[in-house]
């Protein structure tokens, strides 16, 4: 897994043999109660849908929330996005934005 940061979005893939995962989140450190948008990617139309919105947002927040608990930091996220026909695994998910946000919050330390 490699992260990267593009002025926007820390995004990062896991692919395994046959599975793979996208995830891109922009964060915020700034208090705020904005819902979180949510972008679902199909780039693979012809492929089914394996992920649910719903779902992903609530592995990234209990993910996030983990990380700022660990770091004492305020990390939120504001828009994520994800690719509807990638592996279900809701642990690779919450390990990906969890190390985002231990990446961020290094960036700034």
């Amino acid at each position: 897994m490699q992260i990267r940061f593009d002025g926007q979005f820390y995004r990062a893939s896991y692919i395994t043999g046959p599975t793979h995962n996208f995830l891109a989140i922009e964060l915020s450190a700034k208090p705020g109660a904005d819902p979180v948008v949510v972008d679902e990617l199909n780039s693979q139309p012809a492929e089914p849908r394996r992920l649910n919105a719903g779902d992903v947002e609530r592995w990234v927040i209990e993910a996030v929330d983990l990380a700022n608990r660990e770091l004492g930091s305020t990390y939120r996220v504001v828009r994520l996005q994800f690719v509807i026909s990638d592996t279900h695994s809701p642990g690779i998910y919450a390990h990906l934005a969890r190390s985002m946000v231990q990446y961020a919050h290094q960036a700034i330390a």
